[in-house]
């Protein structure tokens, strides 16, 4: 018969950003896929070259894991399922809103 004691385990300390991370790795995924679909369909079409199709998807996977990373954030610092569901979907919103200016704006200057 084994018998196990707590204290004989060493203790790992807790990691809460590891669920950030995983959220904005999950986020950066699903906007690559999603991008990555979009500019497969338009560089079949010759409406976009290789190079721009490419670094448009990198931009869609980073600006998706951002904006999920940052929702998940925020969203955890709520109790209610509500506020936290709003909140969360308000920060993905803003983060996307602010890369994509910065972007516009970096393309036109």
């Amino acid at each position: 018969m084994n018998y196990y004691y707590p204290g004989s385990y060493p203790m790992q300390p807790a990691r809460p950003q590891r669920g950030y991370y995983e959220m904005a790795r999950i986020g950066a995924v699903a906007g690559f896929c999603g991008t990555g679909a979009r500019n497969l369909y338009r560089l079949q079409n010759g409406d976009i070259s290789r190079a721009d199709a490419a670094l448009d998807t990198l931009r869609g996977s980073a600006t998706a894991g951002l904006a999920a990373g940052a929702a998940s954030l925020v969203a955890s610092q709520f109790r209610s399922p509500v506020a936290s569901f709003v909140a969360g979907i308000a920060t993905g919103t803003a983060v996307v809103y602010g890369l994509e200016r910065a972007m516009v704006k970096g393309d036109a200057g």
